[in-house]
């Protein structure tokens, strides 16, 4: 008699674990809908300054990957802004000939590209540059950004 009230007991209390009620369903979906309608335009109004972050991590990168590659492969390489379009660039091996082409981020633009009097930066087989200047970004809500190499072929941002 006994174990069947035991057994009686573990049926009820299982029947009541085996899942959530509409209600609390319902409760759950409303809070997570509450809690989205406040951080969704937070987090698309800040998605314009991700984007000239991304672009100019991208540059630095690309910009220190090339000096690496001219002193490792002992060949000069070269780095063309606006090339062959708007808010792209061309890294040349300038011994091989390889050219790879990159665009930046939706939204970003390439406001100036000052290396001397061109729009292109050449790292020397030594690292060093022909010419040291910057490359200037801007993303649609006019914030600016920038990334410069120095004369002894240091890529960095302020």
């Amino acid at each position: 008699m006994k174990s069947r009230k035991l057994n009686a007991e573990s049926e009820e209390q299982k029947a009541n674990k085996r899942g959530f009620t509409l209600i609390e369903l319902l409760v759950v979906i409303t809070i997570i809908g509450i809690t989205m309608a406040f951080a969704v335009p937070s987090l698309i109004s800040q998605l314009p300054n991700y984007r000239l972050s991304s672009a100019r991590r991208q540059i630095l990168g690309d910009l220190r990957l090339c000096r690496q590659k001219a002193i490792t492969e002992g060949n000069n390489f070269s780095v063309q802004f606006n090339q062959p379009a708007p808010n792209h660039y061309r890294i040349a091996n300038l011994a091989t000939a390889q050219i790879t082409t990159k665009r930046l981020p939706v939204g970003i633009t390439i406001t100036g590209a000052a290396f001397g009097d061109a729009d292109t930066v050449i790292f020397r087989a030594n690292g060093s540059v022909v010419r040291g200047g910057y490359v200037g970004l801007r993303n649609t809500k006019g914030l600016v950004d920038s990334v410069f190499v120095g004369m002894a072929g240091m890529v960095t941002t302020r």
